[in-house]
């Protein structure tokens, strides 16, 4: 598998999904090729959200076994992003697991 610096990714992930969603402030439930998977995301922009200014992005994770959806509605960042001017992005793990070292036999 390739490396890519994290710059890169992040630019990538960026000039994928802006362009699209403009000026909206609804959730919105995007997909992005990642390897031999497809990734889901849900992605919060705030109501005043202009594309000449750069916002901060935070990333939000749900914990293992549960849905991205899920930490939309009880996390709190939709707001959080609406007062401080973020970008909130929930990624969907694959089969409700992250490859984050621990035991799963859901890959």
């Amino acid at each position: 598998m390739t490396r890519y610096p994290r710059f890169s990714l992040i630019f990538a992930f960026c000039f994928l999904l802006l362009p699209q969603v403009c000026f909206s402030s609804d959730l919105i439930r995007k997909e992005m090729p990642s390897g031999k998977f497809k990734r889901e995301y849900f992605l919060h922009v705030p109501s005043g959200y202009r594309p000449d200014l750069a916002l901060p992005i935070v990333f939000v994770f749900h914990g293992g076994g549960g849905h991205a959806e899920q930490i939309t509605e009880f996390s709190g960042f939709n707001k959080l992003s609406e007062t401080y001017g973020f970008l909130a992005v929930y990624p969907e793990s694959i089969n409700k697991h992250w490859n984050d070292g621990g035991e799963s036999k859901q890959f």
